[in-house]
């Protein structure tokens, strides 16, 4: 069987990534990563965006929470060999979030589609030429650095083999099966039992995992926009006047196969934790109110949020200064914050 190797390392300006650890140095960095575009108006009181796109690094982050290389292969008798191979990129979210991802087609310059079917909306790209010229060499200059990578790159090196008209071929057809058996979730019963000898002499995937740099406040923007959540938790004490203690909490999940990457997060913000809350999940958790507001909230006001994150962001920030102003002391307070609580992450229509 063959091997592939893919270290999960993000190559562009290296030179640069390796001295971004921590919020302290995002300014520097992003002088010399990108230019902020001027198009970029924010109101910090009442959190007002007007951007003409969307970030580039914002769509690698969100993509790197949300988005999917999927390789189709189905049963087609119009087809030679009987199969049909076709490449996706898709990002599927619930459909509150359509603006998100009409504003994402639109970055990609209108390729592609957004469909709403059930409650889940999905922007999906199937022309191999629109991948080929727009969607790779984004990722390529903007790379990944969750273990999606890996992903990506057997994606990536499936559209070459697709590129080339191998596909149509018997052995071009049994390597992508070979790379599919690696990719995603791998393969369907259906084609382990239609592949069963190429199954059984599937490549083996090394996957080198390398402790990531953030490569900008944007990537952490779009990744938090995906995996992120901004709570308001309120709990009974008995040490509180009003009876109640108000926490905020800001926290990010991820599957354990990127805890690397995970550790980072308490580096870059210089606060939190991580802790597995699953066999198989890991999460970033910043807790401590001093934190919050003073390193949370003002970087993400910064580096806002989009779709229907930024909703919560704002009720988040309604509640930090609340708090600030010792408002969740009084019973008024706390009767403003369980109106904001009330509407905040799944409550929010």
């Amino acid at each position: 069987a063959s091997n592939y190797t893919f270290s999960c390392k993000n190559t562009t300006n290296s030179s640069y990534c390796k001295t971004l650890n921590k919020v302290s140095d995002l300014k520097a960095k992003n002088r010399l990563l990108s230019v902020r575009p001027k198009t970029f108006v924010r109101n910090y009181s009442h959190l007002i965006q007007k951007r003409v796109s969307l970030h580039p690094w914002f769509i690698t982050g969100f993509t790197d929470g949300e988005g999917c290389f999927w390789i189709g292969v189905r049963r087609d008798p119009r087809n030679k060999l009987g199969w049909c191979v076709q490449a996706f990129f898709q990002i599927a979210l619930h459909k509150k979030d359509e603006a998100l991802l009409k504003a994402i087609q639109k970055y990609f310059g209108g390729i592609g589609a957004v469909k709403i079917r059930g409650d889940k909306c999905t922007f999906i790209v199937s022309s191999l030429s629109q991948i080929t010229k727009v969607i790779i060499p984004h990722f390529d200059s903007y790379p990944l650095i969750t273990n999606k990578l890996a992903d990506y790159f057997l994606w990536k090196g499936i559209i070459e083999i697709m590129k080339a008209k191998k596909h149509l071929t018997l052995e071009g057809l049994n390597e992508i099966v070979r790379m599919k058996a690696q990719l995603n979730l791998g393969l369907s019963d259906e084609l382990k039992t239609a592949f069963a000898e190429t199954f059984s002499t599937s490549a083996i995937i090394k996957r080198i995992l390398n402790k990531e740099s953030i490569p900008h406040g944007m990537w952490m923007a779009g990744f938090t926009s995906g995996e992120g959540s901004f709570f308001v938790n309120i709990f009974k004490s008995s040490h509180h006047k009003v009876g109640y203690q108000i926490r905020l909490e800001f926290e990010i999940a991820q599957h354990i196969r990127d805890e690397l990457l995970m550790l980072s997060f308490t580096e870059f913000f210089g606060c939190g934790i991580i802790s597995r809350y699953s066999s198989d999940m890991v999460k970033f958790r910043c807790t401590k109110f001093s934190d919050i507001s003073t390193i949370i909230v003002p970087f993400f006001k910064e580096y806002l949020p989009e779709g229907n994150k930024i909703k919560d962001f704002q009720d988040f920030c309604k509640v930090c200064e609340l708090m600030e102003n010792n408002a969740h002391l009084t019973e008024e307070g706390l009767n403003q914050i369980r109106e904001i609580k009330a509407r905040m992450n799944s409550f929010r229509k």
